[in-house]
């Protein structure tokens, strides 16, 4: 998967996490398309970071049909934080898999 593409999937699962009731499958998608606009395809370090930590959250209260794939994402997240920014093959296919999970949940015609 392009870099680009990682990005707009991290991007797409940024959510603050408030509270800790679980959100519906809509409620998740709505927020991901508002968090969408606020981010560039280029994040700092400090961004990924607190991209990690948000994600971290929002596995907690994500839908269960996204729950998953939000807390795939956060994990590699924070692992590129830690330097590691490349991916193993098998991690690669479970990226792409999450993203397209997401895509098709959410109605998002970009990733």
């Amino acid at each position: 998967m392009k870099y680009a593409a990682l990005t707009a999937v991290l991007s797409l699962l940024l959510l603050t996490g408030c509270g800790a009731e679980q959100l519906s499958t809509a409620d998740t998608c709505a927020e991901l398309r508002a968090i969408v606009a606020g981010y560039s395809d280029d994040l700092s370090k400090g961004e990924r970071k607190d991209l990690a930590e948000q994600m971290q959250e929002l596995a907690k209260t994500a839908s269960d049909p996204l729950k998953d794939e939000v807390k795939l994402v956060a994990d590699y997240a924070a692992k590129g934080v830690d330097g590691e920014d490349e991916l193993s093959a098998k991690e690669s296919d479970k990226m792409d898999s999450a993203g397209e999970k997401v895509s098709e949940a959410c109605g998002f015609d970009d990733l």
